[in-house]
């Protein structure tokens, strides 16, 4: 168990003669020689006993509940980490494939500007088809 489970249950005492102790020392003296009437002290007794009866039950509550909180946290965690290692290998992914891809582009598109540079003036200006596609600005446009 946490931190959280052992403090709760450090709280609550497991023992019933701790629970006497307990409201005794809350009292400050010891009920039963008090001096108190009888029915004063069997009614303190009686709730002493049904506290007794009652606090294992509560404990066994509480340890199941811290049980089942820890059991929640962790699952919680395990998910955190699994969203965490798919985002860092889709990150590594994008790092390995798409960074290169973006190399060989950036190539290709130079490639063609050098060929498009290569085309002779002479002969743009006796093909009157490529002569109107220079003119229209398209292949230019498509350069940029």
């Amino acid at each position: 168990m946490g931190y959280v489970s052992s403090t709760l249950t450090n709280f609550y005492a497991k023992n019933p003669r701790d629970t006497q102790a307990q409201i005794d020392a809350i009292n400050g003296k010891d009920f039963r020689n008090s001096g108190k009437s009888y029915i004063e002290n069997f009614i303190l007794i009686f709730i002493v006993s049904i506290l007794n009866a009652i606090s294992p039950m509560l404990n066994g509550l509480i340890d199941e509940y811290l049980g089942a909180f820890d059991r929640y946290l962790s699952s919680v965690f395990t998910i955190q980490r699994i969203k965490f290692a798919i985002f860092f290998v889709v990150l590594l992914g994008i790092l390995i494939v798409w960074i290169p891809y973006l190399g060989k582009l950036k190539n290709q598109i130079f490639r063609t500007k050098g060929l498009l540079n290569m085309i002779p003036m002479t002969m743009l200006k006796k093909n009157r088809n490529l002569r109107e596609i220079f003119r229209s600005n398209e292949i230019l446009k498509a350069i940029r």
